[in-house]
């Protein structure tokens, strides 16, 4: 019997880890726009308008996101940030929330993003979206439900 497609498929295997994705870093570059790098090295900017904020990278490796604004005057994100931007398998989905997004996090590797949004105080609103349907899944009142009482995926 012929061994050496097993085990050059089982070396294969080896060297590519299981939860390796398309990109290695997420980053702005100096106009304010996004740029994902690749493990190679090679940079793809995905976004045009120089206007992204908090760019982060999902631990899955295949989905980005960042807010869409500004900076106000006193160096501080503007007010006026309500759009999410997400990025994923090559394509651009727009989440908003108003009155602006405060923060917002991956969870479970990617799979869901979730957003705090509300006024610059006082208690929002935490929602959960399901990034393969960009559906919103859950979502908690900030005012009503004690922080040891709300789902896992609020905590960040």
């Amino acid at each position: 019997m012929d061994l050496r497609l097993p085990v050059l498929l089982f070396v294969a295997t080896l060297a590519v880890p299981a939860s390796a994705g398309t990109w290695s870093r997420i980053f702005l570059d100096q106009t304010g726009n996004v740029l994902l790098v690749q493990a190679n090295g090679k940079e793809v900017r995905v976004s045009k308008n120089g206007k992204a904020l908090n760019p982060r990278l999902a631990s899955d490796g295949e989905t980005a996101a960042w807010l869409v604004g500004g900076k106000g005057g006193d160096g501080q994100q503007a007010a006026d940030v309500n759009e999410l931007m997400v990025y994923r398998h090559g394509r651009i989905r727009k989440i908003q929330c108003a009155p602006l997004i405060r923060d917002f996090w991956f969870w479970r590797d990617g799979t869901y993003v979730a957003l705090d949004c509300g006024g610059r105080h006082f208690a929002g609103r935490n929602v959960l979206y399901d990034l393969k349907t960009f559906r919103q899944v859950d979502s908690v009142d900030q005012a009503s439900v004690p922080v040891d009482q709300r789902p896992e995926w609020t905590n960040e």
